[in-house]
């Protein structure tokens, strides 16, 4: 048995002097360095400890830092320092996407705007070396913008996609899906960039909205000279590729065409009247022309009635029609206009119409794509069910969960994945080509065919031996393609099962966005399910879209999207972390306003300041050896500080990051700061007792020590720099390698004793707060010098009394269950009792009085504004629900503030 309790809280080195203004840049700095220096975020696989893995969303390789990253990776680190803090061993492995037509795109503009000559000028391999150099001098900007975060990721495992093992994985799996048949080639519509001259995954198309124009025009009838069928379309530039015209079965306006015939007027043929479900009645005429070449929904219904699809764009988005010489070779938005006024020409068009509409737009060219037919690489989903059932039954878990419904959605309707790329920046399609059989390939593009023979092509990692007779296919894969494997290709080379493999994967979490939830994450889990035989992570975590107060998307060209390291510099790392995590809800949208960030800078100055008035107190650090002789107020804030652990514990079991940053926030500022620290600061003076001082620094110690910790993963810099210089970590240890302790503050201490205490310390807190509010109300808000009288008061409020004056900023407050208070006084009624604020020799009152009418008489007139507002029908009736409640509320606040006056003018009587 022990001799005595073990100390709640020892401090574990001495304290050195906090500097009088906190500094973020330099402490910031100093702590990242001292960081890596000390190896902290390192991973070791042959740890005992239980593994805790998460790998980074690659950003672009040539990008820069966003608020969407600062968010995203900011989540990330928070659970990467919490699982350290609960004693995992912990891997959150970095790396970079070559991101192909983004990093691609931005070379071709440097080679055009410094040189004037393009890729094709310089050759494949000249270009490349171009691009790599690129790389080389652009590719570290995020990742050191990412170090400035304070980002805790194990940077001696980087890794890169185009980096040579990386790269064998890439083209190890392209060449077993293969053989698996689960990969061809053929002729799909896909989407195409007519800048970048290659197809585009559907994350890189932007749907923009747009003023476009619908043309309605008129077919004549092949059998029926002088009878038209009108027909509408937002593109008369493609109508030489019109192949039909399509009415819904069910539309009996059109019943009588179907199956006829119409004159297409130029190059002149005539064309089927066809009946499809797909045709909206209510769209245009309800009658629309059909061009498979051009359309995804026209080739759909081309391929269904067999129609002949006849391409009239080439790939840079010219007219390609010799038979129309006066279109032939113009750009597509020319043609429009030409083919309009040649319709009108011939009378046949009727009018056109401004319309509303969403275009798809080639994010990195900035124009509109194109829906193509195009030969292309494709890859029918491998271990779909597998995917389908993880997230179906739990095993992987969404959060918000809403999004497992949007993905099994996605999962029961795929369609095959388009994977080549016509790009040089990018992993090279490990396919070769016969010299010899080169005629026949061209032949097979234009015929469409899907098939080879096995002599006519060679898939591998290595070329065929005969390599001079063979031509490598051109194209890369898409990027996602190679970003599919991140989690376990990162982690070991093709064919090994490292110990690192062994220790981290699965990975615990993943954390992303929901616009790239099909195209990265289910093809994650299934990837994962293929070459692994198993699921990739265990939890999801969507990020909030980040928009501005306005409710729209941050982009450059709104001027809505601020640098975040411009944020870093004006606020500190810390306090743009912190501000952001506040505001950012679960599974809704992030209105950001720069003034979070400031109120997070501002939480870093309180807590700052907080621990600068400890060591005003000019002691030594005492240590709390038991709480027997803590007063209510002691132990009230340790048992609120035990709370706030039990309460993280279960919010960040729930993912709820923002829920977190507020608990943590209302702790120190509100149970702390405003209530705990203003209760004691009598104990803090010179004059008090030695024993009384060193107990309650020894309590401000042990919560401000537990509590360094349980802010670190969102404040890691100066929650380390604090825990330093007040002494709260051994000497050559880290805050942020320390694990929390598993027993609360209060360990010895009985529940009822606790609820006793916080029920004396909330009743007082209370109290104090109506009493303040009876001084604001006379205007006595800064005065020391008023006297209160509590009148039934319990037999405990005696001993607080002193402590009640000083939360109050009265002189005195008397006892005294027999006071007869003068009729009018200013009284409340409060857990402690009745208070009463006497007035005498405080006031003018004659001052006071006249003070009052004057506020009286402003009241009164508002209050008629409002009457008559309400009074008027016309305003009722107009005016929107939230406005007349909002003015009713108004009224009611004016004729409470009315009634306040009145009694403390009567008051004065």
């Amino acid at each position: 048995m022990l001799d005595k309790p073990p100390r709640v809280w020892q401090a574990s080195a001495p304290m050195s002097e906090l500097a009088k203004a906190y500094e973020p840049q330099a402490v910031e700095a100093k702590w990242y360095a001292a960081w890596i220096e000390g190896k902290c975020f390192e991973a070791n696989p042959a740890s005992e400890k239980a593994g805790y893995s998460i790998v980074i969303p690659p950003p672009n390789v040539t990008g820069i830092l966003h608020l969407g990253h600062v968010l995203n990776n900011a989540l990330q680190d928070i659970l990467a320092r919490r699982a350290r803090q609960n004693g995992r061993e912990v891997l959150w492995l970095p790396g970079t996407d070559h991101a192909g037509i983004a990093t691609q795109a931005k070379v071709e503009r440097e080679l055009r705007e410094k040189e004037g000559i393009g890729r094709r000028d310089l050759g494949r391999e000249e270009f490349l070396k171009r691009v790599w150099d690129f790389k080389n001098k652009h590719g570290d900007i995020i990742i050191n913008q990412l170090k400035r975060l304070g980002c805790s990721c194990d940077w001696s495992r980087e890794r890169f996609t185009m980096d040579e093992p990386y790269t064998e994985w890439v083209s190890h799996v392209f060449v077993e899906l293969f053989k698996k048949g689960l990969i061809y080639r053929g002729k799909r519509m896909v989407n195409w960039c007519p800048v970048s001259l290659t197809a585009l995954s559907d994350e890189e198309v932007i749907m923009t909205p747009q003023r476009s124009k619908l043309y309605f025009m008129k077919y004549e009838l092949a059998d029926a000279p002088g009878e038209f069928l009108e027909i509408s379309t937002t593109r008369p530039e493609t109508l030489m590729g019109d192949v039909a015209v399509a009415v819904n079965p069910k539309d009996p306006r059109f019943s009588k065409y179907i199956g006829r015939k119409v004159n297409r007027p130029f190059p002149h043929a005539e064309i089927p009247i066809i009946a499809d479900d797909h045709v909206d009645i209510e769209f245009g005429t309800g009658a629309l022309k059909i061009t498979p070449a051009h359309d995804k929904a026209d080739f759909e219904i081309g391929l269904r009635h067999g129609l002949e699809i006849i391409d009239v764009l080439t790939p840079d988005a010219q007219i390609h029609c010799p038979e129309c010489p006066d279109l032939h070779g113009l750009d597509r938005f020319v043609a429009r206009k030409k083919a309009a006024a040649k319709l009108e020409a011939l009378g046949l068009l009727i009018k056109v119409e401004e319309y509303d509409n969403n275009v798809g737009f080639s994010e990195r060219g900035n124009v509109p794509i194109e829906p193509r037919i195009s030969m292309q690489w494709f890859l029918k989903y491998p271990c779909v069910k597998e995917a389908a059932d993880a997230v179906a039954n739990g095993d992987i878990q969404f959060r918000p969960e809403r999004w497992a419904k949007t993905y099994a959605h996605w999962m029961e309707n795929l369609q095959d994945w388009c994977i080549s790329r016509q790009l040089w920046w990018g992993h090279q399609i490990p396919v070769w080509y016969r010299k010899d059989q080169l005629a026949e390939l061209k032949n097979a593009e234009a015929l469409g065919m899907e098939d080879f023979s096995a002599g006519d092509i060679h898939v591998g990692l290595q070329a065929p031996a005969d390599e001079e007779n063979w031509v490598r296919d051109e194209d890369v894969m898409d990027t996602w393609f190679s970003s599919w494997l991140w989690p376990f290709a990162t982690m070991a080379n093709v064919g090994e099962s490292t110990a690192t493999l062994q220790k981290f994967y699965p990975t615990d979490d993943l954390v992303t966005g929901p616009d790239i939830l099909f195209f990265w994450v289910a093809r994650m889990i299934m990837a994962g399910y293929e070459f692994t035989g198993e699921l990739p992570f265990k939890n999801v975590y969507f990020t909030s879209i980040i928009r501005d107060l306005k409710g729209r998307k941050m982009s450059k060209s709104l001027g809505n999207s601020p640098d975040p390291v411009d944020l870093m510099e004006k606020y500190g790392a810390d306090g743009l972390r912190f501000g952001l995590m506040r505001i950012a809800p679960v599974g809704s949208d992030l209105r950001f306003d720069e003034v979070s960030i400031e109120e997070g800078r501002n939480f870093a100055n309180k807590l700052y300041n907080a621990c600068r008035l400890r060591q005003m107190g000019g002691e030594p650090f005492q240590s709390l050896d038991d709480v027997a002789q803590l007063n209510p107020f002691q132990l009230n804030a340790m048992a609120k500080l035990d709370e706030l652990s039990v309460d993280l514990e279960r919010l960040y079991g729930e993912y709820r990051f923002g829920e977190i940053a507020h608990r943590l926030y209302e702790f120190l500022w509100n149970d702390f700061c405003d209530k705990f620290l203003e209760a004691l600061k009598l104990d803090l003076r010179d004059t008090a007792l030695p024993d009384v001082k060193a107990r309650t620094l020894g309590v401000f110690d042990a919560i401000m020590g537990r509590y360094l910790q349980l802010l670190s993963p969102y404040m890691p810099h100066v929650t380390e720099e604090l825990s330093e210089r007040m002494g709260y970590v051994a000497e050559g240890e880290f805050l942020m390698q320390k694990a929390l302790p598993a027993a609360p503050l209060l360990v010895d201490v009985a529940p009822d004793e606790i609820k006793l205490a916080q029920s004396v310390a909330a009743e007082v807190y209370e109290s104090a707060g109506r009493m303040r509010n009876l001084k604001a109300e006379y205007k006595m808000g800064s005065r020391k010098d008023i006297r209160f009288v509590i009148k039934g008061a319990p037999e405990w409020v005696a001993a607080e009394s002193k402590v009640l004056a000083l939360l109050v900023g009265a002189e005195e407050i008397a006892l005294d269950s027999a006071y007869d208070a003068p009729k009018g006084t200013p009284a409340a009624v409060t857990s402690v009792g009745e208070v009463y604020m006497p007035l005498e020799g405080l006031i003018d009152v004659e001052a006071e009085r006249s003070r009052l009418t004057k506020e009286i008489s402003s009241v009164q007139v508002e209050i008629q504004k409002c009457e008559g507002k309400l009074g008027n029908a016309s305003f009722v009736d107009r005016a929107p629900a939230e406005v007349v409640v909002q003015e009713k509320a108004r009224l009611d606040e004016w004729r409470a503030k009315l009634i306040q006056l009145s009694e403390m003018i009567t008051a004065l009587a």
